[in-house]
């Protein structure tokens, strides 16, 4: 789902039911060419990864990451890009704070549910409720 359009420094926050296992991603500065991925597979052993993602050359770079920490049931969201800095909190648990996105461009944001390895159904994510504030030349 795109949540905002060709945005530069903007902050999300909602409030989200998670079901038990699937895989849920954020897309920040996707230009349709690239951008950052924050990523979780959804196992109880989740691992989170932040990556770089460019088409040309294609590559799909790891830059961050954060283990051990599964999510489910209702949560509150946050994710914002300020001056090239990424904060990413779900719950009361920070993964990122003020991190340096290198090369980071304004773009779309998007979030969806993917398909991780070895299930057989994506993620389960209902949006009750979602605030976007961008500050931009646009």
């Amino acid at each position: 789902m795109r949540v905002a359009e060709d945005v530069q420094d903007f902050e999300i926050e909602g409030d989200f039911s998670l079901s038990k296992h699937g895989g849920w991603f954020w897309l920040a500065g996707w230009t349709g060419r690239e951008g950052y991925l924050i990523y979780d597979a959804g196992l109880s052993s989740t691992t989170w990864f932040l990556y770089r993602i460019s088409a040309n050359p294609p590559a799909c770079t790891q830059i961050h990451f954060y283990s051990r920490k599964f999510i489910t049931g209702q949560q509150r969201v946050a994710i914002s890009v300020r001056n090239g800095h990424l904060n990413f909190r779900v719950g009361d648990f920070r993964f990122l704070e003020h991190f340096h996105l290198p090369e980071y461009e304004r773009g779309d944001v998007i979030t969806g549910t993917c398909l991780p390895p070895s299930l057989y159904k994506t993620r389960d994510v209902t949006i009750h409720a979602l605030r976007l504030r961008h500050q931009d030349g646009n």
